[in-house]
């Protein structure tokens, strides 16, 4: 019968645990926004983003994540065009050229960045120079799927700016897989 009731415990406490983790998920959330709403207005806007020194890390995220958003809408891969203007150098000659980045754009693993109807924006890391912004984005199904972006600030071409040197997708199931995702 101990056992029993320990094993009881064991699994309120996980119960708990999880309900704690979407808990503090929602409240570190900063920003929950639709592309498909913004897009009639930002088309021009987007079509003409480029990296710039005024940027934060969670800026560049959210402007390659709209372009994404809108690839359909702005035609002819254009959202991953302008995404592929805030990919660092380094991610550029291991993702490059366009037409490469654009076939592991639409692989399963990514193919959610061009297909989400909402994002949530989670707790932004640094590690040493990197930033990760996390972020899950929402289906129109209710399906979720969660991202890691990985940036650094670049010291000159194409300008001193935050560019994304990676991103991974990430397990949004427990506290336990966000806790062990590392930049």
């Amino acid at each position: 019968m101990r056992t029993s009731i320990h094993v009881d415990d064991r699994a309120a406490n996980i119960k708990t645990g999880r309900l704690a983790f979407v808990f503090v998920l929602s409240v570190l959330s900063c920003v929950i926004y639709s592309s498909r709403l913004l897009a009639a207005d930002n088309l021009d806007s987007v079509r003409s983003a480029e990296p710039t020194s005024s940027q934060s890390p969670e800026d560049v995220v959210q402007l390659q994540l709209t372009a994404l958003g809108l690839n359909q809408e702005l035609g002819d891969n254009a959202g991953i065009e302008i995404a592929f203007r805030f990919a660092s150098p380094s991610n550029r000659v291991a993702t490059g050229p366009i037409e490469k980045f654009i076939g592991i754009l639409q692989n399963p693993v990514y193919k959610p960045m061009l297909e989400y109807e909402a994002v949530e924006f989670g707790e932004s890391r640094t590690r040493g120079e990197e930033v990760g912004v996390m972020v899950k984005l929402t289906m129109e199904n209710g399906d979720n799927a969660g991202y890691i972006f990985v940036l650094s600030r670049q010291a000159g071409d194409p300008c001193e700016c935050w560019m994304t040197d990676r991103v991974m997708r990430i397990p949004l199931e427990s506290d336990d897989a966000q806790s062990g995702t590392s930049i």
